[in-house]
């Protein structure tokens, strides 16, 4: 395989380059723009760079197998001298490893899964016109399987022994292997911890994908070190999430906690108002309209008698509204818990509706918060956010960090839908088990590095 580097004003110009060269069997493995160098190169038009591949059959046609008593030197030369199969992989892999350059991986694994396909049918023709190697589809064929009558099946007789397998196909095959590996994608080696420890704490990976593009976009000298990839990555990340992570610059004056059962919406309520009591910032109020589960409601109770602060249970939208209008009234922040039920159902969430509208509609720093359980899956939580939005429930918490200690939810959350992540809580002790997320401690936990 030969590669060369072709030039031209625009990538359409260069790529007529290279099939005017090489004809249509040629293959793309990159392109980058460059700026000419030196003093006045700024003044000079950019240029398109593009890398291609050649993919010749070496003088004397396809490999042939190697006679028995022959050198095993010359089978060497065979595989690894010029042209022969060792050299034209030790090619493909460097061009693929070459990611500093600035080509799109993707682009180069189509190129090279191109590259697989032309060799398989390059070393079936040579079947089919007497050459004594293998087609691809021989070498994965299943072991031999019995007919109903218990004798071979003859369509899945095995290879004949004196048939070899073409080399510069298996050599190709490894090769790529161990440059794409199939648990952790088409990423640079120097992105392989950090992509390992993102998809650990579940984060998707598109946003895994996306990450590692921008980061060689915008820092390819990162690709081939670790250290530098971490860092480029976490300062990244954390500026995706900054605008999305944390609580909000006005503080609010009216929480309201909506969710599923079992998330801990009443204690993390009572969280929220023993750390604002206890900072001395304010007089709060606690509200309750849980009145499906009788031990909610005395739980808020006795919180609300260890703390002093006015509590009451309302039964209806309206009540609801009127104790915490007047709870604003009196200069507190109001936090109000609602009954936790199953809000797949459209009835069960159009009960809840007019609780929110008319509380949201008190205040204009009235944070709505979705209580949500990291020990439940993405997938449940991420179907319970695109329940609540319509509602106007856009600001979240994340519950049970102490149970399932992976925080890719709440960076899936903030970057796939329009919600700000507020908190994260990790134990039952109050006020204690409760932090304010911000992103560079999320990202730093996430992944290391210096988000800053």
């Amino acid at each position: 395989m030969r590669l060369k580097e072709f030039i031209g004003a625009t990538e359409a110009e260069a790529i007529e380059r290279v099939r005017a060269e090489w004809g249509d069997r040629a293959i793309i493995l990159s392109s980058r723009r460059e700026r000419p160098g030196g003093l006045f190169g700024w003044f000079r038009r950019k240029t398109v760079v593009v890398v291609a591949a050649y993919d010749g059959e070496p003088e004397g046609g396809a490999l042939a197998p190697v006679p028995s008593g022959t050198d095993e030197r010359a089978t060497d030369d065979r595989l690894t001298g010029p042209g022969g199969a060792g050299s034209r992989v030790s090619a493909v892999r460097a061009a693929v490893m070459r990611d500093a350059d600035g080509g799109l991986l993707e682009a180069r694994r189509t190129a090279l899964l191109e590259i697989l396909e032309q060799s398989r049918r390059r070393t079936e023709r040579a079947a089919i016109d007497g050459a004594p190697s293998v087609p691809f589809a021989a070498k994965v064929r299943p072991s031999p399987a019995r007919s109903p009558g218990g004798g071979k099946d003859e369509r899945s007789e095995a290879t004949p022994a004196h048939e070899s397998p073409d080399e510069t196909l298996v050599m190709l095959r490894t090769a790529l292997e161990g440059v794409f590996d199939g648990r952790r994608g088409p990423y640079v080696r120097a992105f392989w911890p950090l992509a390992d420890a993102l998809r650990a704490h579940g984060v998707e990976p598109r946003w895994i994908g996306k990450l590692h593009d921008a980061v060689l976009r915008r820092r390819p000298e990162a690709a081939a070190d670790a250290a530098k990839m971490r860092q480029a990555a976490a300062h990244m990340l954390t500026g995706w999430l900054r605008r999305k992570v944390g609580v909000p610059k006005r503080a609010p004056r009216l929480i309201v906690l909506v969710g599923p059962t079992g998330v801990g919406k009443t204690t993390t309520a009572a969280k929220l108002s023993a750390r604002l009591t206890l900072q001395g910032d304010g007089k709060t109020a606690l509200i309750t309209a849980d009145t499906y589960r009788i031990a909610a409601v005395e739980q808020l109770r006795t919180y609300a008698e260890i703390m002093d602060v006015p509590f009451a249970v309302v039964y209806t939208p309206e009540e609801a509204e009127a104790r915490a209008r007047r709870a604003l009234g009196e200069g507190r922040t109001v936090f109000v818990d609602t009954a936790g039920r199953n809000y797949r159902d459209d009835v069960t969430l159009s009960e809840l509706r007019p609780y929110v509208e008319r509380l949201i509609g008190l205040d204009a720093s009235a944070l709505p918060l979705l209580t949500l359980a990291l020990t439940h899956t993405w997938e449940d939580n991420a179907r319970l956010i695109e329940r609540f939005l319509p509602l106007g429930v856009d600001a979240l918490v994340f519950t049970k960090y102490d149970e399932a200690a992976r925080l890719g939810q709440i960076i899936n959350a903030a970057l796939r839908y329009p919600v700000r992540a507020v908190y994260v809580t990790d134990g039952q002790n109050v006020p204690d088990d409760l932090r304010a997320l911000d992103a560079e401690w999320l990202v730093r936990t996430a992944v290391g590095g210096d988000a800053s």
